[in-house]
């Protein structure tokens, strides 16, 4: 007998458990936000085309429209947003590169109704590396991390007296492997003196 209402004890736990959805704001504090609720709001349909070795892969996908329901919810003070999954992958986005793409939270794929807690944060324009499944908290920061240079131009060592006094005691190498006929500066030290 005390098997048995073990067991139910165990049910009743177990389906009494809900997932949330975590948005932690800039200043530190926490709002969960329980994942059955986003069932409860209007679902819309999105169709996502991707390139795969076999062809072009078609997938449907019902949810909502995730930047909107951040701007309902007063939730767009941010420099930065972090997406993380309960197995801690994350996907970042500035401000301004986040808010020139569609961002949907989806609980459905073609005929398959997620879990709670498999949800997925999809951006259709975007390739779906950037895509997070199994959804568990989104990050809002009010830091911009240093962008990675798009270009480099190097200079010749003549003309390194126009670069500011921290620049002009790099190490100009001459034939780094496995280059040669060439000068430059390692990018390493360049950071390191910026």
């Amino acid at each position: 007998m005390s098997k048995i209402l073990s067991l139910i004890l165990l049910f009743i736990l177990v389906g009494s458990f809900s997932f949330a959805l975590d948005i932690v704001l800039k200043d530190g504090r926490t709002l969960s936000f329980p994942n059955e609720d986003f069932t409860k709001l209007k679902q819309e349909e999105i169709t996502t085309f991707r390139t795969r070795e076999e062809g072009v892969r078609t997938d449907k996908w019902k949810g909502i429209r995730f930047d909107n329901w951040l701007r309902e919810k007063n939730l767009r003070d941010f420099s930065t947003i972090r997406f993380e999954s309960d197995d801690r992958y994350q996907m970042s986005f500035e401000k301004v590169a986040f808010d020139t793409t569609s961002c949907w939270l989806v609980t459905q794929n073609d005929k398959e109704v997620f879990a709670p807690e498999n949800y997925r944060i999809i951006f259709p324009n975007l390739m779906q590396n950037h895509w997070v499944r199994n959804i568990s908290k989104v990050v809002l920061q009010d830091f911009r991390p240093i962008a990675l240079p798009a270009r480099l131009y190097f200079i010749d060592g003549a003309k390194q007296q126009n670069w500011s006094p921290e620049l002009q005691n790099l190490k100009l190498h001459q034939d780094p492997k496995p280059f040669v006929n060439i000068r430059g500066y390692f990018l390493e030290d360049l950071l390191k003196s910026l």
